[in-house]
């Protein structure tokens, strides 16, 4: 009877060491298999806009104006090996200029954030359906958490799972001989 008594005590330490391994399998597992959500949209400037940071300066020779109208293109993606390239508060989009090149903004949404972006910064405000873009933004961040928090539920589970069968095959293969010791020894001989 000790020996059950000890062997549950083995199974139920298993077990709670199976949670922390199932934590970090999953995470690698995470990092490894890139879980990825893109947010793709065409935008249009609801206001005039001069970017005169030292980069953009520095970059084009003089100041960029985009005008009220010009359309630009959202492609913002955060994934489980590479983050989100523009952190969380910075939404990355991309409009074309007169000469056929095009200039990487960051458009500022109201989520907070100590890094300074790389990029001149646009606020959201200054597009149009700004309010819109903005929840279909936090709508796909949501999503990616979801995929992430998914998946380490189901990793840590489906480790548990697999160390509580191994423990109760352990625990049948140590049971069977017991059994049949017992059977022999009551057996007259």
């Amino acid at each position: 009877m000790k020996n059950y008594k000890f062997l549950g005590i083995l199974i139920v330490i298993f077990v709670l060491l199976g949670i922390p391994l199932g934590l970090f399998m999953t995470k690698q597992y995470i990092y490894f298999s890139n879980i990825r959500e893109r947010y793709d949209r065409e935008i249009t400037l609801a206001e005039d806009i001069i970017l005169d940071d030292e980069l953009t300066v520095f970059l084009y020779g003089n100041p960029v104006i985009l005008n009220k109208g010009d359309k630009g293109y959202i492609h913002d993606e955060i994934n489980s090996v590479l983050g989100d390239e523009a952190g969380e508060a910075y939404i990355d989009a991309r409009f074309s200029l007169d000469d056929g090149d095009s200039i990487t903004v960051f458009i500022s949404t109201d989520i907070e954030s100590d890094n300074p972006p790389s990029a001149p910064v646009v606020d959201i405000d200054s597009i149009e359906s700004s309010q819109t873009i903005l929840n279909e933004y936090k709508q796909s961040r949501e999503r990616y958490y979801t995929k992430v928090r998914n998946t380490q539920i189901l990793g840590t589970a489906l480790v548990v799972v697999i160390i509580l069968v191994i423990s109760a095959v352990v625990f049948l293969i140590c049971k069977k001989p017991n059994g049949n010791a017992k059977t022999n020894s009551a057996q007259p001989k």
